[in-house]
C-alpha cells in the first residue's frame, strides 16, 4: 500500500506491477476463481490465512451436516454472528498485545511466568494455544449446527 500511495503522490507508479495484478485478477476470474480471496491468500501470511481456511472448512462441514446451501444462510445467523465475534475478539486481543508491547509493559504484565514459572517452555504455550483454538473451532461448529428458534 505504501508503494501505491507513494507512487500516486510522486507520479511514479510502477505500472508494470499494476498491469500484472490486473491481468492476474482477470485471468483468475475468467477461470472461475474469485480474485479477492486469492489475493488475500497471497498477501497475508500463512499464520493468518490458516484460521480463515479452517473456518471455511467448518462452514462446509456445517453446510454438509445441515444440508444448507450458501444462499440459504442469512448474515444474521448464529454461526455468522459467532464467527464475527471471534474475529472482533481476535482484533481486540491483538490491540491489547500491541499496547502491552508498545508501552514496554512486558515485564510488569508477565502472565506467563505466573502460570509456568520463569523457565517456561515455548512449546507448552503452542500446545495450549492449539487446544484453545480447537475448542473455539468446535464451539463454532456447534453454534453453526444448532437449530435456531425464530419465535
Amino acid at each position: 500500500m505504501a508503494t501505491v500511495i507513494n507512487g500516486i503522490l510522486t507520479q511514479k507508479l510502477p505500472w508494470n506491477l499494476i498491469f500484472l495484478g490486473i491481468f492476474t485478477a482477470l485471468t483468475l476470474e475468467l477461470c472461475g476463481i474469485k480474485s479477492l480471496p486469492f489475493a488475500v491468500g497471497v498477501y497475508l501470511p500463512l499464520s493468518t490465512t490458516s484460521p480463515i481456511f479452517i473456518g471455511g472448512l467448518i462452514k462446509k462441514f456445517v453446510d454438509w451436516k445441515t444440508g444448507a446451501k450458501d444462499e440459504d444462510e442469512s448474515e444474521a445467523s448464529s454461526g455468522m454472528l459467532f464467527s464475527s465475534g471471534l474475529i472482533a475478539g481476535g482484533a481486540m486481543a491483538g490491540l491489547a498485545v500491541a499496547a502491552v508491547a508498545g508501552f514496554n509493559l512486558t515485564e510488569t504484565l508477565d502472565f506467563g511466568s505466573k502460570i509456568w514459572g520463569k523457565t517456561r517452555d515455548a512449546a507448552m504455550g503452542q500446545v495450549i494455544a492449539g487446544i484453545i483454538f480447537a475448542g473455539l473451532a468446535y464451539a463454532l461448529y456447534r453454534v453453526g449446527t444448532k437449530k435456531e428458534n425464530l419465535s
